[in-house]
C-alpha cells in the first residue's frame, strides 16, 4: 500500500493540526479588521455607553443585555481605549464562534468536512463583519447549548440546558424565550415519560425536579445579582 495515504488519513484525524489550521484561516479571514471596523454607530455605540458604566462601577442595565456589556466592558479593564474594547471583544466572540462551530460540526460530520464548514461560515462577510458585534454574541447561548447537548444527553445535561436557556434569555436577547420554553417543555416530557414508562420509584421524580429546577432558580439568582 502506498504509505502516503495511511499519512494522510492519520493527518484527517489529527485534532490539534485540524485546530492550528483553523486558527490560521480565522485569522486570515479576519486580518484587516482593525483597519476599517471601528466604534460603530447604533447599537455598538449604545452599547458601549454600558459598557463604560460596568468598567467603571460594575453597573449594568438588566434591560440591555447585561451579560454581553459585562463582557464588553471587560475589555475596558485590559485597555481604556474604545477601539481597543471594540476589536479585542469583536475578536474573542469570533474565536468562541469558531470553537464552537468546529466542535459541533465535528460531532455530526467527519473532521476535515466540519473545518471546511466552521471556515466557509466564519469567512461569510455577514458573520465575521456584521455591523453589531452583539449580534455576533448572540449566537453564542444557541451553540453553547447545542456543545453541551453534543457532548451528553443525559437528564442532569438537559436541565443544565434548561437553566442556560432561561439565564440567556433574562440576560441577553428575550427573543430565546420562544425556544427555550419549547426546549424545556419537550425536555421534562421526554424525562417525566421515561421514567413513568420505566415504573421508577417516586425517588426519579425527585431527580427529575432538581434536575430542572436548580439551574432554573439559579439562572433567575443570577438575573437578580445582575
Amino acid at each position: 500500500m502506498n504509505p502516503i495515504i495511511p499519512f494522510l488519513k492519520s493527518l484527517s484525524r489529527n485534532l490539534y493540526l485540524h485546530y492550528i489550521l483553523l486558527g490560521m484561516a480565522v485569522a486570515k479571514i479576519i486580518w484587516p479588521i482593525w483597519e476599517y471596523r471601528d466604534l460603530t454607530f447604533g447599537d455598538t455605540s449604545s452599547y458601549y455607553n454600558t459598557a463604560i458604566r460596568f468598567a467603571q462601577s460594575l453597573e449594568c442595565n438588566i434591560a440591555w443585555s447585561p451579560l454581553y456589556t459585562s463582557f464588553f466592558g471587560a475589555f475596558l479593564w485590559v485597555n481604556p481605549s474604545p477601539y481597543f474594547a471594540v476589536i479585542a471583544h469583536r475578536l474573542v466572540i469570533i474565536a468562541i464562534l469558531s470553537f464552537l462551530s468546529f466542535e459541533i460540526g465535528r460531532k455530526l460530520m467527519s473532521m476535515p468536512f466540519a473545518w471546511l464548514a466552521t471556515v466557509w461560515w466564519v469567512s461569510l462577510p455577514i458573520t465575521h463583519d456584521t455591523i453589531y458585534a452583539i449580534h455576533l454574541f448572540s449566537v453564542l447561548p444557541i451553540l453553547t447549548i447545542w456543545w453541551l447537548l453534543s457532548i451528553s444527553s443525559s437528564m442532569k445535561m438537559r436541565g443544565i440546558c434548561a437553566g442556560l436557556f432561561v439565564a440567556f434569555t433574562l440576560l441577553i436577547r428575550n427573543e430565546l424565550l420562544i425556544a427555550g420554553s419549547i426546549f424545556i417543555s419537550l425536555s421534562v416530557l421526554h424525562d417525566f415519560r421515561r421514567i413513568r414508562l420505566s415504573a421508577s420509584s417516586i425517588k426519579s421524580y425527585g431527580v427529575l425536579f432538581k434536575c430542572y429546577t436548580i439551574p432554573i432558580i439559579s439562572a433567575f439568582l443570577l438575573m437578580g445579582f445582575a
